[in-house]
């Protein structure tokens, strides 16, 4: 759980994010992807990534947005301490899945494992193990919703809308359109 850098005299504990498991180094270990390294000095990683969340190791070509940001923030804090400034992550949960999303694994290690939330279903929140339930009748939900009642996907950022009339919607029957209404009967 420590390092040893070049003329000190005494070890020093490898920060949140990293760990060290042999004795005499001078760099402390990037934590390994789908890993947590929440405290300082450990000599493995101290628990897997949850549910809902994914946890990457950062570096230089993290991808652009939250990851790069992260270790654009922090990489100067590991400069000489990891190789090429690389941590993993030191969080309780790692980066949350966006809402119309879930990821239901342990140890998931980048954005790729968030999954769409099904046809039919909805995810409402970010960091969903999984989906939040069925879509409601009279409505059509599609991949990626993050609504039960979606009404029109360019105004609420939802992917759905809502049954128009002369139709009715049962995803349990069709899983992506509307049903005409048979000969005799409406929907208003």
């Amino acid at each position: 759980g420590t390092y040893c850098p070049v003329r000190s005299a005494a070890p020093n504990d490898c920060p949140q994010g990293t760990y060290q498991d042999s004795n005499n180094s001078d760099l402390c270990l990037p934590c390994q992807a789908g890993k947590v390294c929440t405290t300082v000095g450990l000599t493995s990683p101290d628990g897997d990534c949850q549910p809902g969340f994914y946890c990457p190791v950062y570096s230089a070509s993290s991808p652009v947005g939250s990851e790069l940001d992260t270790y654009n923030f922090h990489k100067d804090t590991y400069t000489g301490i990891t190789n090429n400034s690389d941590f993993g992550t030191f969080s309780t949960t790692g980066i949350a899945c966006p809402a119309g999303t879930y990821q239901p694994n342990l140890n998931a290690q980048d954005a790729s494992s968030c999954l769409p939330c099904p046809v039919g279903k909805y995810c409402e929140s970010a960091g969903a193990a999984s989906d939040s339930g069925d879509c409601l009748k009279g409505y059509i939900c599609i991949e990626g919703s993050i609504r039960n009642n979606p009404y029109n996907s360019s105004t609420d950022g939802s992917t759905g809308y809502i049954c128009p009339a002369g139709y009715y919607c049962d995803q349990s029957i069709n899983q992506t359109h509307p049903i005409e209404c048979p000969l005799g009967t409406y929907r208003s």
